[in-house]
This record gives C-alpha cells, structure tokens and sequence, in this order.
C-alpha cells in the first residue's frame, strides 16, 4: 500500500494518522486499540506515511519546513497577544 496524498487516505488510515500525531508517544498496538485497526495495518499506515514524509523532504522540503515555521510563528503571535 502507497499513499500518494491526502485525498487518498481512508477514513481509517486518517484516524490512525490523527491519532499518531496527537499521541506520537503511542505504540502500534495503542493505536490499534484506539482506532478498531490491527496492528500490522497500523504499522504498515505509520511506515508508508513515514516513507512519503522522507520523499517529500529530500524533494521539497525546504519550502514546506519554511511555511510549517510561519504558521507556528503566526499561531505563537495571536497566542501570545491575546487574538486568539
């Protein structure tokens, strides 16, 4: 299984997905429990998003890294001065 972009995704492979990044601390079997997944598939998911994220940082990184740091500098800002 390859996952191309984000339109591709299932709805379980999103909910493994959200789970991953809000609990990166958690281990295959965690997520499978907490998403109805099996283990195996949830490692397979982590690996192929894993390989993708690889690809696209030796491809284009340099601008994602950029704009990832603006909308962390943006969020800080409006946190920070009571907007948000």
């Amino acid at each position: 299984m390859k996952i191309g972009s984000s339109e591709d995704l299932t709805e379980k492979q999103r909910d493994i997905l959200a789970e991953a990044l809000e609990n990166p601390e958690k281990t295959n079997s965690e997520i499978a429990s907490a998403t109805g997944a099996s283990e195996s598939y949830v490692a397979e998911v982590r690996r192929d998003l894993e390989d993708d994220a690889e690809i696209d940082e030796t491809s284009n990184g340099a601008g994602g890294v950029v704009l990832l740091l603006l909308i962390i500098f943006a969020i800080w800002w409006l946190l920070d001065n009571g907007v948000v």
